[in-house]
């Protein structure tokens, strides 16, 4: 989401205009963003977006549940494929632990041909 700088607003200035922001908001039904120290810090949104994103936010969780028991079924069942296949034929390192943060997936890289 792009946002113009007049949608963007340091928190002591919104702190006076508080009512007059949640205003614009809802008519235009476009977030304003308060930053901190000039640093992006908190959003103000309707409350439609607000339920909007809850509700994407929800959809979004209960398909990853699914997605992990549909996956522990099949290695209950021996349909899982083990990784080494899997890195054979797709060429990605599975579960790779990244030495300064969590397990990544990474692609073996391919040179790529540049067309002018």
């Amino acid at each position: 989401m792009h946002f113009l700088s007049t949608d963007v607003v340091p928190i002591t200035s919104a702190r006076a205009r508080l009512t007059e922001i949640a205003a614009e908001v809802v008519a235009s039904g476009q977030p304003k963003v308060l930053t901190r120290n000039g640093e992006s810090y908190v959003a103000v949104v309707g409350v439609a977006d607000l339920d909007e994103y809850q509700r994407l936010r929800a959809a979004d969780h209960m398909r990853n549940l699914h997605d992990l028991a549909r996956a522990a079924s099949e290695m209950a069942s021996g349909k899982a494929m083990p990784a080494a296949v899997f890195r054979k034929q797709t060429g990605v390192l599975v579960m790779g632990v990244a030495t300064d943060g969590p397990p990544t997936a990474r692609r073996k890289s391919v040179k790529r041909r540049t067309q002018y």
